[in-house]
Order: structure tokens, then sequence, then C-alpha cells
């Protein structure tokens, strides 16, 4: 278990490392580090349907919607907890085996990849948003 997380630790600290340092984020309670034991097999899951009805609580947001979490993580930008880059529809990683075989700058060390999403495979750009519009 501990080399599973050692993995992904090590996959997700350094990307996440280089987000902040890009947009001068030098104090964020955010980071992707992950203990071993949260990922434990330990099921939580409470039915507190009885206590809402003898209460009569009700939530405000009864379901998770884009639209709200995409307002939490726009907070987060604006507050300055939350890289910017990493919302802002750029590649900055792409590190899938498919990916290196193009031979493209998949932008390992936190610099912006060079290809688009919206382009054919192995077709560069200067930037993954000139397609976007189009």
């Amino acid at each position: 278990m501990s080399d599973v997380v050692d993995d992904i630790n090590e996959r997700h600290m350094r990307p996440w490392s280089d987000a902040c340092h890009r947009d001068n984020l030098s104090n964020t309670p955010l980071n992707p580090f992950i203990d071993q034991e949260l990922l434990y097999n330990r099921h939580l899951h409470v039915d507190g349907s009885s206590k809402m009805a003898a209460t009569g609580f009700s939530y405000m947001y009864p379901r998770l919607e884009l639209a709200s979490l995409s307002k939490i993580v726009e907070e987060y930008v604006e507050q300055g907890l939350l890289p910017p880059s990493l919302v802002g529809g750029h590649t900055y990683y792409c590190t899938t085996p498919a990916d290196m075989a193009t031979g493209l700058d998949l932008g390992a060390h936190g610099d912006l990849a060079d290809f688009s999403p919206d382009t054919p495979t192995g077709t560069p750009t200067d930037t993954p948003s000139d397609t976007a519009d189009s």
C-alpha cells in the first residue's frame, strides 16, 4: 500500500508545485498529497433521513451540480488558494504512453504543452486555446 501512495504522491505533487510556482502561490492550504490511511477500506455512510424528517432540515444544495462546483473553484482561484493555470483550459501535463508516443513536448517541467486537445494528435499549436474558438 505504501508503494501505491508513494506513486500517487510522486505523480501529483510535482505538477502541483510547478503550478503553484508558475502562478506565484506561495501559501495555500490545498495540495494533492494523500495519506496512506485515506486509502484503507473504511466506508463512511450515514443515513440521516430520519433526523432530517424529525428536525425539518433540508439541504440548500441537495445535489452537486456543475455550476455550484464551478463557482467554488472560481472562488478558490480569486482567494489565491488554487492555481488559476489548473482551471484555464491549458494542458501542462500529459504523460500517457499514447501522448508520449507522439513525440511532442508534453510539458513535463510545468511548461505549456505544445498541442491542443482540439487538434488532431501530432499537430502542434502555439497555445491550446487557439483552436477552441474556431
